[in-house]
């Protein structure tokens, strides 16, 4: 264990306000931009992960049930935000996204040039990521999605090994789409 990794577990272990808070607020912002690149959420989403990361971290030390950290700190806290973060979309929907970047926002106020434009860059964003996403990825969602193919036929379309396998596919495939998509996004409002 490192220093740092020791000057903050014996802060947690101790109880020691002031180390705490500084740690704290030195990973945090480390931690709100790693989830909303990988997830897309929202800052506030994200905050309220790592919040939930870090208390849970803290509860383990005290607990005993954390004896110290194998790898930074950072990594570690990471590693639970992750957790956080598949936990909060299984409890509130797949997707993280904010409204302003839901996909099919535009269509809500399409009648506005405003909202064509929002709607037309989004549609363009997909199929530039759906392009990147590149086979047989591409194919697989566009074989579940638009053709409604079960996992089976895909299975034998794409030669998985089973009906499990493309399951995982799909999922995955899903998860690259998606970080494609809000990367495009992400560009183009910066820009």
């Amino acid at each position: 264990m490192n220093e740092e990794a020791s000057e903050l577990y014996g802060a947690l272990k101790s109880d020691k306000e002031r180390l705490i808070k500084k740690y704290y607020l030195k990973y945090m912002g480390e931690c709100i931009a790693y989830a909303q690149k990988q997830f897309g959420c929202t800052k506030e989403i994200a905050k309220k992960i790592y919040q939930d990361a870090f208390s849970a971290t803290y509860e383990n030390v005290r607990a005993g049930k954390l004896k110290g950290f194998n790898k930074a700190p950072i990594a570690y806290l990471k590693t639970v935000c992750n957790y956080k973060l598949q936990k909060h979309r299984k409890e509130n929907g797949r997707y993280i996204y904010d409204d302003k970047v839901h996909l099919l926002d535009g269509l809500l106020t399409a009648n506005t040039e405003e909202g064509k434009s929002i709607f037309l860059q989004r549609i363009t964003s997909l199929k530039k990521a759906l392009k990147a996403l590149g086979e047989p990825c591409k194919g697989v969602l566009i074989a579940r999605i638009v053709h409604k193919y079960s996992r089976e036929e895909i299975a034998k379309e794409y030669n998985y090994k089973n009906e499990e396998t493309v399951g995982t596919a799909i999922y995955r495939c899903k998860e690259r789409l998606s970080k494609l998509f809000f990367d495009l996004e992400n560009n183009n409002t910066h820009e």
